[in-house]
């Protein structure tokens, strides 16, 4: 079967290609860039981190698909940081720096693309790369508290002999629904309901939506969420 290739571009939402801000490589030559891509992905550079803004920028300006480009390239960073073991677990989301500096995101690659500007590029990337890992790092501090000032809260409300085990779960799942808490703290059904009952009245969880007929209700978990929004 011959396979279909369509041209995409980036604009407005009422833009066409003519007046598109940005029209990536056409399509008869994306499975050459893509292959000349993946090899570079695969190539023993000294410096990972140059290397994966290079990686990422490539990836961007190829353009390969109608949409989810900008998705998929920053899920690519922080797998090929895991890959590369720079990461021990692959939790590094470059998007809130993207996302708050998104007008010098697509400056800078335009600028790749228009004027062969790498050195910006690379200076950027590597900003954004230091200003999440910094926040990352705050973060996993400000859970580690939260979780050793949890311990004597969670006793307090519950007044479980499984206070530890709901803690944990409420860790580890920042929304949930009353039977996966049910299973996995290993409370009875009543005593469940009686505890997600005490965690909501003092503001411990909330609900995210409400039971409907068969369907239980979801719950997250506050003051995790907090933090990690």
């Amino acid at each position: 079967m011959k396979q279909l290739h369509k041209e995409n571009w980036i604009g407005k939402s009422n833009s066409t290609i003519e007046t598109a801000s940005y029209v990536p490589p056409e399509p008869h030559l994306l499975l050459d860039f893509l292959s000349n891509w993946e090899k570079y992905c695969h190539y023993d550079e000294k410096d990972k981190l140059v290397q994966l803004a290079i990686i990422h920028a490539q990836f961007e300006i190829i353009h390969p698909f109608l949409d989810g480009n900008a998705r998929i390239g920053r899920i690519l960073i922080v797998l090929f940081l895991f890959e590369q073991k720079i990461l021990k677990y692959p939790a590094l989301y470059v998007s809130e720096f993207f996302e708050e500096n998104r007008q010098n995101y697509y400056d800078n690659l335009r600028a790749v693309s228009d004027q062969k500007a790498w050195s910006e590029w690379i200076n950027y990337f590597l900003e954004a790369i230091t200003s999440q890992a910094i926040n990352n790092t705050k973060r996993a501090k400000r859970i580690i508290q939260l979780y050793e000032e949890m311990k004597h809260i969670i006793q307090d409300v519950t007044k479980s002999r499984n206070s530890l085990k709901i803690q944990d779960f409420l860790f580890s799942k920042l929304i949930f629904e009353t039977p996966d808490f049910t299973k996995s703290t290993e409370l009875s059904k009543p005593h469940a309901a009686k505890v997600i009952k005490s965690l909501l009245g003092n503001k411990i969880i909330g609900v995210v939506t409400p039971a409907q007929g068969r369907r239980p209700a979801m719950y997250s978990f506050k003051p995790l969420m907090d933090i990690v929004q």
